[in-house]
C-alpha cells in the first residue's frame, strides 16, 4: 500500500538536509541562509520543469524521454567535474 505524502513535504526535508550541510550554524548569515533557500529551491522549480518537459507527449517514443534524461544527466556530472576541479 502506498505510503501517504509527508506533510512536512520532499523538498522541506531536502532543503533542511542541505542547509545543514553547507551552511554553517553559527556563521552564516541571515541574508546568506535566506539567499541560498531561493536559489536552492529555484533550482528545484527548474528542475520539475525539466521534469515535466522530459516526459514529453505521451505519443513518444520512451527512448526519446530516456535520451533528455541521458543529456541532463551528461550536463551535471560535467558541473560536478568543473567544481571538483575548481572551475566553478
Amino acid at each position: 500500500m502506498p505510503q501517504p505524502p509527508d506533510p512536512q513535504g520532499i523538498l522541506a526535508r531536502k532543503w533542511a538536509s542541505f542547509e545543514r550541510s553547507v551552511l554553517d550554524p553559527i556563521s552564516a548569515s541571515r541574508t546568506q541562509r535566506r539567499e541560498t533557500r531561493l536559489a536552492w529551491y529555484a533550482g528545484a522549480a527548474t528542475m520539475f520543469d525539466v521534469m515535466t518537459d522530459l516526459a514529453g507527449p505521451d505519443e513518444e517514443d520512451d527512448a526519446v524521454g530516456a535520451a533528455r534524461v541521458e543529456v541532463v544527466h551528461q550536463e551535471l556530472a560535467r558541473f560536478a567535474r568543473d567544481v571538483a576541479e575548481g572551475r566553478t
